[in-house]
């Protein structure tokens, strides 16, 4: 598990014969990947070290390339962005061309390719969308790696990683006369059927999760739009569209849980002088659009408790009318028998 992992020292690899180093690489690889996101993310030196490990052909990088003729997968899921940290990492440094380190990127270039061909053609096909664009994505997938602690990380590479992409697929307003693009497809990121479609698949449906996600999604700050082009913003607005329609289905107390966390972290940013405008301007929203929203941020005005109440006697109702509706069919069936 993440909280007793501890990576496995470059001198014991090497003391490893070969098949015996390849076995251990491979059965780490889960713990490796869930403890990146759990701690990796934020202790930075721990990561350092273990990345002066993968750094090593012999001893790490050429297990990775044995992995990659294995008839299935054996990489999990989230695997995919310590790969692309490592490369954005190192593959910036003047390298010589035939250097061990020259042949460690490559080979770890080649397995994030391999990891993400396969559910860039699922994708693809299952939102109607460009291949290449598909393989962008695909590589801050998730998968069984999201849970409520690290739902976190995804969110902030899932909105980067869409509004970088949007600036090059996308040629409208001021883009709309721009060549080369970067060699992308065009195609619109921020056309809402596809977003979210492609949210649910990323994030699901579990509250506990979706709370986390939407409430790093409200403190996005607003200055990100400052250098965005007209598609760009077209993205992140309906992204905001898409988040407090997102809110305004879950639960009440999940909706309480989203703000208080909103709350915390803008008095802890304001103690800083780090405070700032955020996505979504709380004082702005309207009862009408967003009432669960507006009566969680607004207590003085709106009574918490009767709003819960009310939400309850609504559970019931609707119970109610699906068993209802259940008895009218059985009713039905009957009578046609």
């Amino acid at each position: 598990m993440a909280n007793n992992y501890k990576p496995i020292p470059l001198k014991k690899f090497l003391k490893l014969d070969k098949h015996d180093a390849y076995i251990t690489v491979l059965r780490e690889l889960s713990d490796l990947t869930e403890w990146y996101f759990r701690f990796g993310v934020t202790r930075r030196n721990e990561l350092d070290s273990l990345y002066e490990r993968m750094k090593s052909k012999k001893g790490y990088a050429r297990h990775i390339k044995s992995a990659l003729k294995e008839e299935s997968n054996p990489f999990p899921d989230g695997f995919s962005f310590i790969l692309t940290d490592f490369i954005n990492k190192f593959g910036r440094e003047e390298i010589d061309e035939g250097s061990e380190m020259a042949e460690v990127l490559t080979i770890y270039s080649e397995a994030l390719e391999k990891m993400n061909k396969r559910r860039a053609k699922g994708m693809a096909k299952d939102l109607d969308m460009p291949k290449d664009i598909a393989m962008e994505i695909a590589m801050i997938y998730p998968g069984e790696m999201l849970n409520k602690y690290n739902a976190w990380v995804f969110t902030r590479e899932f909105v980067r990683r869409l509004e970088s992409l949007q600036k090059y697929t996308c040629k409208e307003g001021e883009n709309a006369e721009a060549e080369g693009k970067d060699g992308f497809s065009e195609f619109d990121l921020a056309e809402p059927k596809f977003l979210k479609k492609l949210f649910k698949g990323f994030f699901g449906k579990d509250p506990e999760i979706l709370v986390r996600v939407y409430a790093n999604m409200l403190l996005d700050r607003e200055s990100m739009k400052k250098n965005y082009t007209d598609s760009q913003v077209k993205l992140f607005d309906n992204m905001t569209a898409l988040v407090l329609n997102g809110i305004e289905k879950l639960p009440l107390k999940a909706v309480k849980a989203i703000a208080d966390m909103y709350t915390k972290r803008r008095d802890e940013d304001a103690k800083r002088d780090k405070d700032a405008k955020r996505r979504v301007i709380v004082s702005d929203l309207v009862y009408e659009d967003c009432p669960k929203l507006v009566t969680v941020f607004n207590p003085d005005e709106y009574d918490f408790k009767a709003a819960l109440k009310e939400e309850k006697k609504g559970k019931k109702k609707g119970k109610k009318d699906k068993d209802k509706k259940k008895k009218d069919k059985k009713k039905d069936k009957k009578k046609k028998k």
